[in-house]
């Protein structure tokens, strides 16, 4: 017998060959987020994706959609989407010429001992335009997936930043791997129709999720 679901979700990533998205429940990672403190160790993992079947071009990565998913068993298919926020991800391997915020930051983490670094970026009025964070890329292991897939959930980054702002804006959400250094950053532009998300994606040629 089929089981049909309902809830909000975010749209981490899609597989268009394989007809396949990963969605994280939204409802449930911003509990995680707003009260880290009421988590058991029972509870289920708030940011754990789910894999549905899509047909390709109905979402894209970085939305937040209300969704019915369909069951059969352990296989999910989504059946209805509405869309409520057009966030968009941006994901791209093998970057050249990182930009330097991002490889000033990676420098300070290193020097720190750290694995993760962060900083706040700002436009040239001094106004806080995005909040950049960088992973490091150990040998051996595939950070840019492990952000892809959920394996290293993005969205407690996401919802943080956006308990500082205000508006409704649609956000830019660029996960750049760094072919000349050991990181992957992960930069959340805060307009995504704006100068800075628009500059990121000439710099990098980037138009669709890859």
């Amino acid at each position: 017998m089929d089981t049909t679901t309902t809830g909000r979700y975010r749209v981490l990533s899609v597989d268009a060959a394989k007809s396949v998205a990963r969605l994280v429940n939204f409802d449930d990672a911003t509990r995680a987020v707003d009260a880290p403190h009421d988590a058991t160790e029972d509870d289920a993992d708030p940011f754990a994706p789910i894999a549905v079947s899509v047909t390709p071009d109905t979402i894209h990565p970085g939305a937040v959609i209300d969704a019915t998913i369909e069951w059969e068993g352990d296989t999910a298919q989504l059946k209805t989407v509405s869309v409520v926020k057009s966030d968009r991800f941006y994901y791209k391997r093998s970057v050249t010429g990182m930009f330097e915020a991002a490889t000033d930051a990676w420098r300070t983490a290193r020097a720190a001992g750290d694995a993760v670094g962060s900083t706040v970026t700002r436009s040239t009025d001094g106004e806080p335009n995005g909040v950049l964070y960088v992973f490091a890329n150990q040998p051996g292991e595939q950070t840019f997936d492990a952000i892809r897939t959920g394996g290293i959930p993005i969205e407690p980054l996401i919802l943080r930043a956006e308990a500082d702002l205000s508006d409704d804006v649609d956000r830019g959400v660029f996960i750049l791997e760094s072919a000349e250094h050991g990181f992957v950053a992960v930069y959340i532009v805060f307009r995504n129709d704006g100068i800075l998300a628009e500059t990121v994606r000439d710099t990098y040629d980037i138009r669709t999720d890859e």
